[in-house]
């Protein structure tokens, strides 16, 4: 009986690890190079958070970083944002030109998440697990 307790324990943990360190499914950016890009708004907070905005006033990127997040984050599809990504109620926004000359609006949250707007209502979702912008939290 101690045996079955001591096995299904092991299997519980290792159950429990198979979540620990898995790298969300992405596919390369068609953002890599945006033209024109501009940070309108830095320590936003999202409105359905519910916490004073003072809570992410502190959440900053300049301009290298935010071209860094851009060159190497990759594209995620809905259910992985919804799901695998961790969500931050901080972010910071701003507006970007594609290579065909359309404008987009793009939002980046502090856990390396991000998107762009399209002007046909097209989201990109991104994910930048290499970006290591300072108002980021240290990568796991």
């Amino acid at each position: 009986l101690c045996l079955l307790w001591v096995l299904l324990a092991g299997a519980c943990q290792a159950q429990w690890n198979l979540d620990d360190g898995i790298t969300p499914p992405t596919s390369p950016s068609r953002i890599t190079a945006p033209k024109n890009l501009v940070i309108t708004a830095v320590g936003l907070t999202s409105p359905p958070a519910r916490i004073p905005q003072r809570e992410c006033i502190d959440f900053k990127m300049p301009m290298d970083e935010v071209r860094e997040y851009f060159r190497e984050a990759r594209e995620v599809t809905r259910g992985v944002y919804s799901h695998m990504l961790d969500w931050s109620p901080c972010f910071v926004e701003g507006t970007l030109m594609l290579p065909n000359g359309e404008k987009a609006e793009w939002a980046i949250q502090q856990f390396r998440s991000g998107s762009v707007l399209l002007n046909n209502g097209e989201s990109i979702l991104l994910y930048c697990e290499r970006c290591t912008a300072k108002a980021f939290p240290p990568a796991e």
